[in-house]
């Protein structure tokens, strides 16, 4: 809803709202699924309830479609409703440097690394240099890319212009990621740990704990 009211005008509310239905709807299924598996097994342990595809192949069914839903595959529902976000942010807020970088953070999240959703990144983080959620986002998308000097000098300046660390979680486990890609674990445990205090929600910041633990 915040991304559709950013968006504005009738199109943007309407995507937002689609979006808010597939995703609930995806969850639901994901959960409830989950929890008849673990009814019909007796336990909530990953040992115990391996095979149960063959005692309850429905709810097999749909845990597997839910999980490839949420990450908004297609042909899902996330993935259409995040599509008609793009849309609706292109179509009424093209020449709107905040509304362009949401886009593009949109299709990010639909695997566009590089290409259309990378350029509306780029464009939005030039027109918008002292926005921290531009350039984070911006960061992000240079780390999935592979630009690691890119990536850690975007998420640098974005950390400069937060001093007070409200979000820096974002940052810090962005460059907790570059850390780790150059072999320096030391330092990825250090900025993951950061990270961890200023928020605990950010799944990312656990894989990096875990990965430089390994």
């Amino acid at each position: 809803l915040s991304t559709g009211s950013i968006v504005g005008q009738a199109t943007g509310v309407a995507a937002a709202l689609f979006h808010v239905w597939t995703n609930g709807l995806t969850k639901g299924a994901l959960f409830l699924s989950a929890g008849n598996l673990r009814r019909a097994a007796g336990s909530a342990s990953m040992d115990d309830v391996r095979g149960m595809a063959v005692i309850t192949p429905r709810s097999a069914a749909i845990f597997v479609a839910g999980m490839f839903a949420v990450t908004a595959l297609p042909p899902f529902g996330p993935f259409f409703s995040e599509l008609q976000l793009v849309r609706a942010a292109l179509a009424t807020g093209s020449d709107d440097a905040t509304v362009i970088g949401y886009a593009g953070f949109i299709l990010l999240q639909l695997g566009h690394y590089d290409g259309e959703g990378f350029a509306l990144l780029r464009r939005s983080a030039e027109e918008n240099p002292n926005d921290v959620m531009m350039l984070t986002n911006f960061g992000i998308a240079c780390l999935l890319a592979g630009d690691l000097d890119e990536a850690e000098s975007l998420l640098q300046r974005a950390g400069r212009l937060n001093p007070r660390e409200m979000d820096a979680h974002w940052q810090l486990t962005g460059i907790a990621h570059i850390r780790m890609a150059q072999g320096r674990y030391e330092e990825t445990l250090q900025l993951a740990t950061r990270s961890l205090g200023i928020s605990a929600t950010y799944d990312a910041t656990y894989w990096m704990l875990i990965a430089a633990n390994a």
